[in-house]
């Protein structure tokens, strides 16, 4: 991922360029906290949606169009790839149009770039779909080098390719990758879930369920996908493939029944299921940002329903959280109390907490009073935020896949962001801190927040070089309201309490 990702194949801004207080083109963001923030942000279109939305339009006989398509590093990289492969692509302003009518099979295998693939694990999602237009087409194969993307442990695909093989599929691997090559696909019982190590209990895989889903979309016969990931993106896909002619029961439950089709068409833009969704994590990033600063955050743009789990950590954490608004136009609305308190989570499959959430938790955790308990039982290896947390004066300790974080007072501080989540939960301890940090690596971001320091700046955020050295506390500022450093610890002044439901939202500045 690294070697792939570096500054200079970085989007800077919305036109390649870059502004005062943005990550510089060495990726590195400062910033300077013990600010609230304050004010209203609007999420953009889901990442791990997208991906996997723009790789299943490769399954469609004519033109698709998607609308809202994030402008992150890693969409660009999807766009490259489908271009690669043959597929017309055209973009702009969030707007994606994919022809896939000259992405057919020859004699040799569809091979997604290896150095692409290597770079970003969302290139994953392309097996499924390149192996249905293989089926589609009279047979052929697909050849996937082995996939990059964040560093969370063990992230096999073991039930990916169980599911082709059960779909009449041949999987070869080799050290290097893999290749599965098929004639024509059959309908087959499939089984998605299993334990992510020994002794923790089965867990869906979301990027299976979608490469399974894609190919037995187009299978001869019935499939049933038993254990199927209930996630939201995985409902945006087959909503899309539905819309395109696919024969689909039970999307948002364990089990779905797939008939399959011998073609699908393209989709119009106009269509409600070509919108890409709102970014969950995103969305939860900023309420969890808002309750670590002392500040009040209106989040738009995201179904309430699907940060429903980070709000009632937040609460447990002492936070306000309400929705407000009505229909299809609702938002969240985040406001701190006072301190934080000690909480304890545990990660989960959807409509549990998302572990895309527990670094960004770990950073509100580090300023929690108490002692609080964060459990990963997804990715229980996920720890490289937790390695750079103590930069800040975080106390943090490790027992197996649980976090043990004591809150207490943050001290800016320099550290080098090591994956997209951990950047996000580092730029939360920062924004948190006393005194100016440097966040090292922060270009990471923008594989998965679209304009992420032009939001905050708009919530108030300081960014940027500062006057003073890295770590040096500011001077106290007066009648701003939010932390404040009093002896060992800090107090939140100026808060008033938030209705648990508004008729509609203010920005509560």
């Amino acid at each position: 991922m690294d070697a792939a990702t570096t500054a200079t194949s970085l989007p800077w801004g919305p036109r390649g360029t870059t502004r005062s207080g943005d990550i510089n083109r060495n990726g590195t963001l400062c910033v300077t906290g013990g600010v609230p923030l304050r004010g209203r942000v609007r999420v953009g279109g889901s990442k791990n949606a997208a991906l996997p939305m723009l790789a299943a339009a490769l399954l469609t006989d004519g033109p698709t169009t998607l609308r809202r398509v994030p402008d992150l590093t890693d969409t660009r990289f999807m766009l490259e790839l489908l271009r690669e492969l043959g597929a017309t692509v055209e973009s702009s302003d969030g707007t994606v149009r994919v022809d896939a009518a000259r992405v057919r099979p020859d004699a040799l295998p569809f091979e997604p770039s290896p150095v692409r693939v290597a770079a970003m694990r969302g290139a994953v999602c392309l097996l499924g779909p390149l192996l249905a237009r293989c089926a589609l087409h009279g047979g052929g194969a697909v050849r996937l080098a082995t996939v990059g993307g964040c560093d969370l442990g063990p992230r096999p695909i073991d039930r990916h390719l169980a599911a082709f093989e059960a779909l009449g599929a041949n999987v070869e691997r080799d050290q290097d990758g893999v290749t599965v090559s098929v004639d024509r696909l059959k309908g087959a019982d499939i089984f998605l879930s299993a334990p992510p190590t020994p002794g923790l209990p089965p867990s869906p895989t979301v990027t299976g369920t979608i490469n399974a889903l894609c190919a037995a979309a187009v299978a001869d016969g019935v499939s049933v996908l038993n254990g199927a990931a209930r996630e939201p993106e995985v409902v945006a896909v087959g909503e899309l493939l539905q819309a395109a002619g696919a024969e689909i029961e039970g999307l948002g439950t364990r089990t779905l029944i797939v008939t399959g089709v011998r073609r699908l068409r393209g989709v119009s833009g106009r269509c409600p299921a070509a919108v890409v969704p709102g970014d969950r994590i995103e969305a939860a990033t900023w309420m969890i940002a808002a309750a670590a600063t002392g500040g009040r955050v209106v989040v738009d743009g995201v179904d309430p329903s699907e940060v429903a789990a980070v709000a009632a950590a937040l609460r447990d954490s002492g936070a306000r959280v309400s929705t407000c608004g009505a229909g299809a136009h609702q938002s969240v609305r985040v406001a701190s109390c006072g301190r934080p308190t000690a909480f304890e989570v545990r990660s989960a499959a959807f409509p549990g907490l998302p572990t895309d959430v527990l670094p960004q938790l770990a950073a509100l955790a580090a300023v929690a009073e108490g002692t609080s308990l964060l459990t990963d039982d997804v990715f229980p290896e996920r720890s490289a935020h937790l390695r750079r947390l103590p930069r800040f004066h975080a106390s943090v300790e490790r027992a197996g896949a649980t976090a043990v974080i004591t809150g207490g007072d943050l001290y800016g501080g320099e550290v080098h962001a090591p994956d997209l989540r951990a950047a996000a939960a580092l730029l939360i301890a920062a924004l948190a801190a006393e005194g100016t940090s440097r966040i090292g690596r922060a270009s990471l971001l923008l594989r998965g927040y679209e304009r992420p320091a032009e939001k905050l700046r708009a919530l108030g955020a300081t960014l940027g070089e500062p006057a003073r050295a890295v770590g040096k506390r500011p001077a106290r500022r007066s009648g701003r309201g939010g932390w404040r450093a009093v002896g060992p610890r800090r107090i939140l002044r100026g808060t008033r309490p938030v209705a648990s439901e508004t008729p509609a939202c203010s920005a509560a500045v």
